[in-house]
């Protein structure tokens, strides 16, 4: 598992509302310049930039459990002592799993070009590489967000 510094909470707040709320605005805003006759679009593409970061969320915590529980278990079965990471106390912990976040930009991009193509008169290509390179920089935003501990692992509790 990766180790980063530990992050203030209160900039830790500030990356995450920025995602939350960066995201969809901006999908809203390029969905009302790019399709403007086509409200379905304008409806659809915040509602997928929100569910990129929320399903991101999810996979990475199903990805992280997994991904610890398969460690420990390799641990064990090759006769090592299946102790688990302790970060110093200046560190954190940011479990595995975090790519989902490009995967799931990539994909609801492909969607939302692929929307924009059929509602609009964009053609394929040039829908398609608009919304999948948004949705690449904003699931790349998460990701990089993630990545350095900006963006806080959920915790089920």
């Amino acid at each position: 598992m990766r180790t980063v510094p530990e992050r203030s909470p209160w900039a830790q707040l500030v990356v995450a509302v920025l995602l939350l709320v960066g995201g969809p605005w901006g999908a809203l805003e390029l969905a009302q310049a790019s399709a403007p006759s086509s409200r379905l679009v304008q409806s659809l593409a915040p509602l997928a930039f929100a569910g990129i970061l929320a399903g991101g969320l999810l996979l990475w915590m199903g990805m992280g459990m997994v991904w610890v529980a398969g460690r420990f278990l390799w641990r064990v079965a090759r006769g090592r002592n299946p102790r688990p990471d302790v970060p110093r106390a200046s560190k954190r912990l940011v479990p595995p799993g975090y790519r989902a976040f490009s995967v799931l930009g990539v994909a609801a991009g492909a969607v939302l070009g692929m929307l924009c193509a059929v509602l609009t008169d964009w053609t394929l290509a040039p829908a398609l590489a608009l919304w999948m390179g948004s949705g690449a920089a904003y699931g790349s935003a998460l990701w990089g967000a993630a990545h350095q501990g900006y963006l806080p692992f959920p915790e089920p509790e």
